[in-house]
């Protein structure tokens, strides 16, 4: 057998200081870089911190020079939300009232980020309508008439109060002002899921909608993929900490924004400012703008609950759309049963317009097909329509929303207005139509 190899010993000539000397350079060393990123990362903190939000509703809206109005409105259990508005240009009668719901950790920016020729909000008031964008509870535009921020109880909500509670507020407010009877109501992921709810169990407000477009209303979380299903695991940590501290914020607005804003103007770390929080929706987005993601960061996440986070995980876990499970002692001295009553979506019977992506990871196609549809009665599902390629950011700033989603909104809206015109056609009096002496009259 050959011989082991020689044993290097390290010459003494390699280290002149000394090993007690080296150590103590190393360790300066990396004291020294730690000092350096400490001083950097908190320079950029503050720098981020003392910058005003240049991204608001109010500044996007204004800034591309469209009329802007902002409205408190008082929700019925307490809160107080800012609402915002596109009003018809002066001395213009509006063809529709349309509220624009945004969705989980969305507030109203979202529909206005990617200019008049890219934002849904834009769209249709150059189409002729008065354009309304809600917010909701635990956003930054919404406040509490005796509860503050620092509260528990005032986190303590989940999206089936927004159902109850916020929406019908919402929507009553809208139609007081206006002076209309119905609104056209557009809502994407979460919104589109409180509306459903909200119609299924408020059959009142089936008649105050004129027709619902769903972008891939989370009605159904049966189906979810991607590293949200992978962190379902570890869902139970939320419950622990609930039952610790109660309720707490979740994502909501704060100094994370504006540092976000800061650094993904930086353009080599745009990718990875994109999968931050993108990853969860789906695929990389082949339709993204990355040159806007400092003004999407800039109002997103907006926030909401642990307690809602937590409903969204029942629902995965579970694979049931029902009302929040405080486990079987207190489900059985709130709703009368072991366990939470799940929403009936077939007592929805407004108009039904939806969108639904094969790359969407949050509410997937079998979601939509295999868990909502077969749920909804089909007198009143106009169109499902399905999307290659999205992914769940994409229903509001992809690049090619505005053709394959926005203008046949826009579209479907107007033949909602010409069949309301051949309906009003069909509306004419006996007194009118039928001739009073004549024998042969049809009306008898």
């Amino acid at each position: 057998p050959s011989p082991p190899p020689p044993l290097l010993i390290p010459s003494p000539l390699l280290f002149p200081m000394g090993a007690a000397t080296c150590c103590k350079a190393f360790l300066l060393i990396n004291l020294a870089v730690f000092i350096v990123t400490i001083v950097a990362i908190s320079g950029l903190l503050l720098y981020a911190g003392s910058q005003e939000n240049p991204f608001t509703t109010e500044k996007l809206i204004k800034g591309e020079g469209y009329p802007f109005e902002e409205h408190l409105v008082p929700i019925s259990d307490g809160y107080v939300n800012r609402i915002h508005r596109i009003p018809p240009n002066e001395g213009t009668v509006a063809k529709e009232v349309v509220l624009v719901q945004p969705g989980l950790l969305m507030d109203s920016a979202c529909f206005v980020s990617n200019g008049p020729n890219g934002s849904l909000a834009f769209l249709l008031h150059d189409a002729g309508h008065d354009v309304w964008l809600g917010n909701s509870r635990g956003g930054h535009y919404s406040e509490h008439t005796k509860l503050t921020r620092s509260d528990g109880k005032f986190w303590d909500f989940t999206w089936e109060d927004l159902a109850e509670h916020e929406i019908p507020s919402i929507i009553d407010y809208i139609l007081k002002e206006t002076g209309r009877e119905k609104l056209v109501y557009i809502g994407n992921s979460q919104s589109g899921l409180v509306a459903m709810a909200m119609m299924s169990t408020k059959d009142e407000y089936n008649d105050k909608i004129h027709a619902f477009f769903g972008l891939a209303p989370a009605a159904s979380l049966s189906h979810v993929k991607g590293p949200m299903l992978d962190t379902l695991p570890a869902s139970h940590l939320l419950d622990m900490l609930e039952e610790l501290a109660g309720p707490q914020p979740f994502l909501a607005r704060s100094l994370l924004n504006d540092l976000l804003r800061t650094v993904c103007s930086v353009g080599a770390l745009q990718y990875t400012c994109e999968r931050t929080f993108f990853r969860n929706g789906g695929d990389w987005s082949t339709q993204l703008d990355y040159s806007r993601l400092p003004l999407y960061y800039s109002n997103y996440p907006s926030g909401s609950s642990t307690k809602n986070a937590r409903h969204f995980n029942q629902m995965m876990y579970k694979k049931r759309t029902a009302r929040f499970d405080y486990g079987e002692v207190e489900n059985l001295r709130r709703y009368g049963t072991l366990y939470p009553p799940s929403f009936n979506f077939s007592n929805v019977r407004v108009p039904m317009y939806l969108w639904y992506s094969d790359g969407d990871y949050l509410v997937g196609a079998d979601d939509i097909t295999k868990g909502l549809v077969p749920q909804l009665k089909q007198e009143h599902l106009k169109e499902v329509i399905p999307l290659t390629g999205y992914n769940h950011f994409d229903f509001h700033w992809g690049l090619l929303a505005p053709k394959d989603i926005y203008h046949p909104i826009i579209e479907f809206i107007d033949r909602l207005e010409e069949e309301e015109e051949k309906k009003e056609t069909k509306r004419v009096s006996r007194e009118t139509f039928c001739a009073k002496d004549d024998t042969n009259d049809i009306c008898g």
